[in-house]
């Protein structure tokens, strides 16, 4: 049992052991008291890597140096997909559309720990300014360019950016693996060099929308934290959602 005295604070709080990543939180108080306080530590141990954790939420491959804060969603995320093909301006065909809506609704609770699912996917011909609790999926035409597709990372409300000319491959549009792995990073995650769909140099695949092993254990440690959660397991003492304007956003070569 916590006590306290005078009105409620929150009390900083630091619980560690042996084979377990540190734990800075902060827990609520009363002056009354609390009971049945829990607070979970990270084991660093299999299948729970350190390394592979600080790149694929951290942005630890491509910015090592600079390991940033937890970004991901709180509630479950809608999409408005602008189904356009961006050359001619006529929608895409009902296959390439089923395959979006599939990879969205495959991949969500993959990289959301089994939290949340994609909510409201509307499909539309036309643009729409990003909104609170939807994602914003465009295809555009720039055959300049020389990405794929980017992201805006773990950001509510979110952006999604295919280039057809480069993404296009046999499957249509694009395959669905590419849309899953910038799905991931619109959930809040990063590239990283181990196997599976968020690596950063990846040849992405028709026919697969299964993230790996590790991509999916670390997903879940991530939502198992608070946004604003920093290195190596410091929870804010206060946090908000992420604002658009302060999310980074990935471009993806392939």
């Amino acid at each position: 049992m916590l006590e306290g005295t005078g009105t409620s604070v929150n009390q900083a709080v630091t619980v560690s052991a042996p084979g377990y990543l540190t734990r800075e939180t902060t827990v609520r108080w009363d002056s009354g008291g609390r009971n049945g306080v829990r607070l979970d530590l990270i084991a660093e141990r299999a299948p729970f890597t350190l390394a592979f954790f600080r790149q694929f939420v951290r942005n630890g491959f491509e910015e090592p140096e600079s390991l940033g804060a937890i970004r991901r969603w709180t509630r479950s995320p809608n999409f408005y997909v602008d189904a356009r093909n961006p050359q001619n301006q006529q929608p895409l065909s009902s296959s390439e559309i089923a395959a979006i809506q599939n990879a969205i609704r495959q991949a969500v609770p993959q990289v959301t720990g089994g939290q949340f699912e994609a909510g409201i996917i509307e499909i539309a011909s036309q643009s729409r300014q990003r909104r609170a609790d939807y994602v914003n999926v465009v295809f555009v035409h720039k055959p300049d360019a020389d990405y794929c597709g980017q992201a805006l990372v773990g950001a509510n409300p979110g952006e999604i950016t295919m280039n057809y000319d480069v993404c296009r491959s046999s499957c249509g549009a694009c395959s669905p693996e590419t849309l899953a792995h910038e799905v991931g990073h619109a959930m809040g995650f990063f590239h990283t060099t181990g196997p599976g769909i968020m690596h950063a140099d990846r040849v992405r695949r028709c026919s697969n929308l299964q993230f790996s092993d590790d991509e999916r254990v670390h997903a879940r440690v991530a939502y198992a934290r608070s946004p604003g959660n920093t290195d190596t397991d410091r929870d804010p003492s206060t946090f908000s959602a992420v604002e658009t304007g302060l999310a980074p956003r990935v471009v993806c070569r392939r």
